[in-house]
C-alpha cells in the first residue's frame, strides 16, 4: 500500500516528490544543471587566463601580438553557448559571478603581495610589488 501512494506523490510536481525520486535514484542527475556548472567554471578560466596574458607579448611568423588573442575567441563561444542555452540572465548571474571572484582574487594577491619575506629571497619582491600594487595601474592609465 505505501508503494502505491508512493508512486501517487511522484507523479505530482512538488518538491516533496523529487526529494523521494532523488532518493530512490541517486543517478539521476539533472545533467542541465551540471552543463551550466561547468561551462561557468570554463568561462571564469578562460576569462582569468585572458586577462593575465593581456599583457604577455608574442611573435608568431613575424606578427608580435598579446597573448590573450588567442584566448578571448574561447570566453565569447562560451559565454554565447551559455547564453543560448540557458538565456540571457544565466549569463548576467555569471559575469557577475565572474566578477565576485575576480574582485576575491585581486584580493588575496593584494594580500599575499604585501606578507613579509625572507631576505634571500627580496630581489623579487619589488617586481610583485610593481606588478600587483594597485597604485601602479595609475601610472599606466
Amino acid at each position: 500500500m505505501k508503494i502505491a501512494i508512493l508512486l501517487i506523490d511522484l507523479n505530482s510536481n512538488n518538491d516533496k516528490a523529487n526529494k523521494v525520486m532523488a532518493v530512490i535514484n541517486p543517478q539521476k542527475v539533472d545533467h542541465k544543471n551540471t552543463c551550466y556548472v561547468f561551462l561557468s567554471m570554463l568561462y571564469l578560466t578562460f576569462m582569468s587566463a585572458s586577462l593575465l596574458l593581456s599583457y604577455r607579448f608574442v611573435n608568431i611568423a613575424g606578427v608580435l601580438t598579446v597573448g590573450s588573442v588567442f584566448v578571448i575567441p574561447i570566453t565569447y563561444a562560451i559565454s554565447d553557448i551559455i547564453s543560448e542555452l540557458y538565456g540571457y540572465s544565466a549569463m548576467r548571474a555569471t559575469i557577475w559571478k565572474m566578477l565576485s571572484c575576480l574582485f576575491i582574487l585581486s584580493l588575496l594577491l593584494d594580500g599575499l603581495v604585501h606578507l613579509p619575506v625572507s631576505s634571500k629571497y627580496q630581489l623579487y619582491t619589488q617586481h610583485y610589488h610593481f606588478i600587483f600594487d594597485p597604485h601602479a595601474a595609475n601610472l599606466f592609465f
